[in-house]
């Protein structure tokens, strides 16, 4: 299995663990014929769909599908998956699709990068959606010498103004598809300004994109929903970094299937709401719910959380910051052991540390509310592990998970809580582990030593 994630050593099988960044760099397969229809000038200008027509429940969603890597064969699944959906009339679906030389030959075994506005179609073995150009602000002309950097914080900028000036609608959704793994950098970008999280362009030298380059790209032409079709992307850091970039954050703490998302479903099932009620919240319950319902016999985990709701989570992250360090470091090191981790061991689900470690009924109180405000879908095939949101707790010792770089310089969670104090109060007290194995629950179990 092939999982969209840094940490492509965790493979199940023959599936692809979906969408994490580190050892992304290896080569994969796809599906099919293509057909494209070539508009000149915006794409707006020249689509002749009508015009949205119910007043406050028309949509845009924009997928920024990054598909220049090893994860070509299931970009183009979920491209025929959008075709599939049942056609919405207030409903605009514009793809930016990237295409890798090397993985897959299917479907016109075209290289390069392509605008599409999707139009229905149920063959999955070809794409018969409209081609589109923008020649201002993206530099699409329509033709073979089309290639954009998907890992560049510009051509996200410019794919979302496009879509915002030539699509105007009440609401807008933006899906960004591909790797994943939080905060943390790939070993290929660590050298790089900014740390790397999703979007690797390996046509580009696996350049990907920071959480602060999205916050950049997004910087005064917010969202109403931001998602995440990849992996390990539900973490506090990321949330807190694109507060302002979005209302709402579509988002996995754990690895996703190389699969991902259930496009045709989700559309499908929001298609057959009807007028206002179709709001961002309703669309992010329905996005998590198609997404469980499709994952078989594996775990998974999708929230939806309100980033307008995080200041007080951000006190409430403050109140269990301070009582890890009051509590010293032998009660950190055991309730660190004692749970579920995620991301090469570098996250904790932040409701389980806290129960783990045993804070005061009034930190626990604080911090439930805040989730509860936060977090207005968990959905979660192990409710009992997952809160929705996980937080960055390394293994000190055992896997750094690139503790150098959790510094202000990249994320403003680290000026803004007391969190990164914590834990670098543990890191200079704490004995460090010496892991002896995995139990049977994955939990780790170790023992103090030195480093």
């Amino acid at each position: 299995m092939i999982y969209r994630c840094g940490t492509m050593g965790k493979s199940l099988g023959r599936r692809v663990l979906k969408r994490t960044l580190s050892g992304v760099l290896s080569r994969m397969i796809a599906v099919g014929l293509w057909a494209a229809i070539f508009l000149t000038g915006c794409g707006g200008d020249n689509d002749t769909t009508p015009a949205l027509s119910v007043a406050g429940s028309s949509w845009t969603v924009m997928v920024y599908l990054d598909g220049d890597n090893n994860l070509e064969e299931w970009a183009l699944a979920d491209f025929n998956e959008m075709e599939a959906a049942a056609t919405d009339e207030n409903l605009h679906l514009i793809v930016l699709f990237d295409r890798s030389p090397y993985h897959s030959e299917a479907q016109g075994d075209w290289e390069g990068t392509r605008l599409y506005k999707i139009r229905h179609d149920t063959d999955t073995s070809s794409m018969s959606s409209v081609r589109l150009t923008d020649s201002v602000g993206l530099g699409l002309a329509g033709d073979e010498s089309d290639e954009l950097n998907m890992g560049r914080s510009e051509t996200l900028r410019q794919f979302v103004s496009f879509c915002k000036e030539a699509y105007p609608s009440d609401y807008t959704a933006l899906i960004l598809w591909d790797h994943g793994s939080g905060w943390a950098p790939s070993g290929a970008d660590t050298a790089k300004v900014g740390t790397k999280f999703i979007a690797i362009d390996d046509a580009s030298s696996g350049d990907a994109l920071s959480m602060k380059e999205v916050a950049d790209a997004l910087s005064g032409q917010p969202v109403d929903l931001l998602g995440f079709d990849a992996c390990l992307m539900a973490e506090a850091e990321v949330a807190w970094e694109l507060r302002d970039s979005a209302r709402y954050m579509v988002a996995s703490e754990m690895l996703e299937p190389s699969t991902g998302w259930n496009y045709t479903d989700f559309l499908n099932r929001f298609a057959g709401v009807s007028g206002v009620k179709k709001t961002p919240e309703v669309l992010g319950r329905i996005i998590s719910e198609t997404y469980l319902e499709g994952g078989g016999d594996m775990g998974l985990s999708l929230s939806v959380t309100d980033l307008k709701a995080l200041p007080s989570l951000g006190a409430a992250v403050d109140a269990l910051a301070l009582e890890m360090m009051a509590l010293g470091p032998e009660a950190v090191t055991s309730a660190r052991n004692e749970i579920p981790d995620y991301n090469d061991d570098t996250c904790v689900d932040l409701r389980r540390f806290a129960e783990a470690l045993g804070v005061s009924s009034e930190t626990r109180t604080v911090l439930g509310a805040a989730l509860s405000r936060a977090v207005i879908v968990n959905g979660a095939t192990n409710l009992d592990e997952i809160c929705g949101l996980s937080i960055y707790f390394p293994l000190f010792g055992v896997s750094s998970g690139q503790y150098g770089d959790y510094t202000s310089l990249n994320l403003d969670f680290v000026d803004d809580t007391e969190w990164a104090g914590a834990l670098r109060d543990y890191k200079n007290r704490a004995p460090y582990y010496t892991v002896d194995r995995r139990d049977e629950d994955g939990s780790l179990l170790a023992t103090p030593g030195s480093e």
